[in-house]
């Protein structure tokens, strides 16, 4: 395995990318830089990698995310069918938050905040690297995303109909036309 390697932790929300560069010694290359969670901001952090991949002469780029929703999606998606990223003998890392929260643990305390996060994430894999890295199947993605949609559409109706059943029960039930006929017949 090449030991020359960038180590690049993602810290993923809604509107923006925090990122953390670290030299494969775990000292910082650049400790923070926040970048949009959008087309223009993986552009500039495309340029990022790519300019420090070339100053400093690394052999390989290792990239971990948290799985934060689908926010890191995107991102990923890009770097993976990105032609410049992927000669640089690119692995993507997605990273489950309760392995990065245990993770975090094991070391001593530190405020939570963007600025630090993306440095766990790139320790975490710089130290105990994953087994397998993020592949996006392209051919099973859309398929993937149909099926869950299915499951959460039937889910969801399963609830919607147990919910107008109670109600209905509560309305229409024979507990409450006897004790009506009870008070009528009275």
């Amino acid at each position: 395995m090449n030991l020359n390697r960038l180590q690049v932790g993602i810290d993923f929300s809604q509107k923006r990318a925090d990122f953390c560069l670290l030299f494969p010694d775990g000292q910082p290359l650049v400790s923070h830089q926040a970048f949009p969670n959008s087309l223009p901001g993986y552009q500039k952090a495309r340029q990022l990698l790519l300019d420090s991949l070339r100053t400093q002469s690394f052999d390989g780029l290792d990239v971990s995310g948290e799985a934060t929703s689908y926010y890191w999606l995107a991102y990923f998606w890009q770097m993976s069918h990105d032609s410049e990223l992927s000669g640089c003998d690119l692995s993507l890392f997605l990273l489950n938050p309760r392995q990065v929260f245990w993770f975090k643990k094991s070391l001593p305390p530190n405020d939570k905040n963007d600025d630090v996060d993306p440095f766990y994430i790139a320790e975490r894999t710089r130290t105990r690297r994953p087994t397998s890295s993020w592949d996006p199947q392209d051919d099973w993605m859309s398929l993937r995303f149909y099926t869950r949609l299915r499951f959460h559409l039937a889910q969801n109706l399963t609830r919607e109909k147990n919910y107008y059943l109670i109600y209905l029960f509560l309305l229409h039930n024979a507990y409450h036309a006897s004790s009506r006929l009870q008070i009528h017949s009275a």
